[in-house]
């Protein structure tokens, strides 16, 4: 995934128009497997797809490892500045009803670090990016998402009334046994 997203981030840095980069990986699911760094890497290949969480920690220090790579190169490319980087995961535990998930938004040095409690879910990374680009969003279009970035900008942020969940890990093969919805609002779990 790397050398594919390096090599698009080349290309429009000497392109000069905007983009959107989407780049997905499997780290950290399961099967928990050895990283490239991992001591263990080439001493049992078959093991690799166990179901053993020993590697967990490696796949995390490995995707932080990836992460700062793609960071590095946005600041070599001197696109940093100029792109909202957003780093998240796609679920948390859903029998926790409701998830709990890393949502670490930057811009450049556009915005301080700091902790946010407000309510948001994967219906909401669209307004914001039409709104950093003051690109009107349809009204027929009728999105669930709420914009984040009044509070990327450090302006008041929009609350999100309610967020709803469904996991279901066996889709869309079969219904799981522990599928589960969840509906979420900044005070109660459904």
């Amino acid at each position: 995934f790397e050398g594919a997203a390096f090599e698009f981030l080349d290309r429009q840095k000497e392109s000069g128009k905007p983009f959107l980069l989407y780049c997905s990986t499997p780290l950290v699911h399961t099967p928990h497997t050895p990283t490239p760094d991992s001591e263990s890497w080439d001493m049992d290949f078959l093991g690799r797809f166990g179901k053993d969480t020993s590697n967990f920690r490696d796949m995390v220090a490995y995707l932080d490892k990836k992460v700062g790579r793609m960071v590095r190169r946005l600041k070599e490319n001197g696109q940093w500045d100029n792109t909202i980087f957003i780093f998240t995961s796609d679920k948390g535990d859903p029998r926790g009803v409701g998830t709990s998930v890393p949502l670490i938004v930057c811009w450049g040095d556009r915005i301080a670090p700091r902790v946010s409690e407000r309510l948001a879910d994967f219906t909401d990374p669209f307004p914001p990016f039409a709104d950093a680009m003051r690109i009107g969003i349809p009204a027929e279009w009728k999105l669930d998402g709420v914009s984040l970035y009044p509070e990327i900008a450090g302006q008041k942020p929009l609350e999100k009334e309610i967020s709803l969940m469904h996991y279901n890990p066996l889709w869309p093969t079969a219904p799981a046994p522990y599928a589960s919805r969840a509906a979420r609002t900044a005070e109660y779990k459904y």
